[in-house]
């Protein structure tokens, strides 16, 4: 597996106007019920029992997507680790020339837990349209074959571990805005814009913020 330092990381090599950032979440099937319960809205059948990786999409891409044919669009599977051992997945959505990358910090145990309980169930995609509530769901490709092998190589963060894996997380995100990051599926053509939504590691979080609740 692939380290940061391997993979070239270099803020330079990140174009402001092509790469962009948001925030993504793992969704259990009762949270995605309970969201469109609260808006007032029906849960789509291809919803139901189905684990969401949400993302927001810029304007560009999420037209491309809602325009294209399921058969079109190209969805892989990367993972690299951070300098202290952190293991990352990265699930790529290609659509034409625009790449959406999902960056999972498997580090941490909640968006660990939340994968597990992804791969058990079903696993699908959600895109919404920034500024909107406009949404394009559509089921992953991915099998439990294709993901267990690498949850299981995780070593969960500790104690001893978690401050310095959250710290060299920015270098991560940094890492993958980089357009060259992910290689297109046509290797004729570069990757035109990418979007990055990063899941936070809530639990990591959490248990630092605590810690430092308990010292004060």
């Amino acid at each position: 597996m692939q380290t940061i330092e391997t993979l070239q990381h270099d803020p330079a090599l990140i174009d402001p106007t092509k790469s962009f950032l948001s925030e993504a979440r793992i969704m259990a099937p009762y949270e995605v019920a309970d969201a469109f319960t609260s808006r007032g809205d029906e849960l789509p059948p291809e919803l139901k029992g189905r684990w969401s990786l949400c993302g927001e999409a810029t304007e560009s891409l999420f037209d491309v997507t809602r325009e294209l044919h399921p058969s079109k669009l190209g969805i892989r599977l990367s993972a690299f680790t951070s300098n202290s051992g952190g293991v990352y997945a990265v699930l790529t959505l290609q659509m034409l020339l625009r790449q959406h990358r999902f960056l999972l910090p498997l580090w941490d145990l909640d968006v660990l837990s939340s994968m597990r309980g992804a791969i058990e169930g079903k696993l699908c995609f959600m895109l919404a349209r920034g500024g909107s509530n406009e949404a394009i769901v559509f089921p992953s490709e991915f099998k439990r074959h294709d993901i267990e092998p690498l949850l299981d190589l995780v070593v969960p963060a500790g104690q001893d571990t978690d401050a310095t894996h959250l710290s060299q997380m920015w270098a991560a995100v940094q890492m993958i805005q980089q357009m060259k990051a992910i290689p297109g599926f046509d290797k004729d053509r570069e990757v035109e814009e990418v979007m990055v939504s990063v899941v936070p590691p809530t639990h990591t979080l959490k248990r630092l913020f605590s810690d430092n609740s308990v010292r004060h």
